[in-house]
């Protein structure tokens, strides 16, 4: 299979089932083609199982000789890594080139939190306007991620069965970073109102919808029109709530390797960008982090 034809089954893979952005798959698009061009200036193979690591690596060595970013390379890396991912499981390669080497990557900056007060203040001046129903959903969804640490990909797919109300806890469909294809994290009472008052709304539009962060008609919502919301509130972004959580739970004495856990991280190392090893441990994590919320 050419990897023209491969790109594009990827990419509507990419879109429709794991629910990326518009935006998601033309970058994605963009850095595929800019791989096979190379390959065809280099008369070099073009299918993807013909695809090796020698190549991948000549790509990328391309790329820094041409005066590209670090980043920017390493972001050809996950691009292209992922796209042979997507092959493996089409059986169309025996394993991931990618995984054949390493790349040093570039430092990531220092992620960015900010006060939950400061959240729920903005969160408490959206208007009201003709479309309640949206920014209702909105704020649900703000507060859903701020309370869980759950990443966009990770609230859309949320149904009501992953609350639970007897044990305290909150399923999070895992759809980045660890093995593990869920994860539990705790409860707290201020999400377990904000939650119950959500339903009880929902239920007088879509009575029957499983989807906790549902769409205006009603059914799965994407990342897109989630991100929309942030797009036109440029105070904050859905990734600056995922590090307020992480912070805030350090800050409630929740231990790290819990944070980890709760975030989804494979690596400790992930977690300890921003978070300190603490020796102490908190007895009941969903009052802790009540506690730390409260403005």
């Amino acid at each position: 299979m050419q990897i023209a034809d491969g790109r594009e089954k990827f990419l509507f893979e990419l879109q429709h089932g794991e629910g990326r952005s518009p935006n998601t798959v033309v970058g994605y698009r963009s850095l595929i083609k800019r791989y096979e061009r190379f390959l065809a200036v280099q008369a070099l193979p073009t299918t993807v199982e013909a695809q090796t690591a020698q190549l991948l690596q000549a790509y990328l060595k391309g790329m820094s000789d041409a005066g590209n970013k670090r980043s920017t390379v390493d972001h050809a890396y996950t691009v292209i890594s992922s796209f042979f991912a997507w092959a493996v499981r089409s059986e169309l390669l025996n394993r991931n080139p990618a995984r054949s080497f390493r790349r040093k990557r570039a430092p990531r900056p220092m992620p960015r939190a900010v006060q939950p007060g400061e959240v729920l203040r903005q969160l408490g001046s959206m208007g009201r306007n003709r479309f309640r129903c949206i920014d209702s959903r909105d704020r649900m969804a703000v507060l859903l991620m701020l309370y869980t640490g759950a990443r966009v990909s990770e609230a859309c797919a949320m149904t009501w069965s992953h609350v639970l109300w007897e044990r305290g806890m909150v399923v999070i469909p895992q759809t980045k970073g660890g093995d593990a294809d869920e994860r539990h994290v705790p409860l707290p009472e201020v999400l377990r109102h904000a939650l119950q008052r959500h339903k009880a709304a929902l239920a007088t539009t879509f009575p029957d919808c499983p989807w906790l962060i549902p769409s205006r008609g009603g059914n799965r919502i994407t990342k897109d029109e989630i991100s929309q919301s942030f797009r036109n509130r440029s105070w904050m972004t859905a990734h600056v709530l995922r590090h307020t959580y992480a912070t805030m739970l350090l800050r409630a004495g929740v231990n790290v390797r819990k944070i980890q856990a709760y975030l989804g991280h494979r690596s400790l190392e992930t977690t300890a960008r921003y978070l300190a090893v603490l020796d102490t441990d908190a007895a009941d994590d969903a009052v802790a982090i009540d506690r730390a919320f409260a403005i």
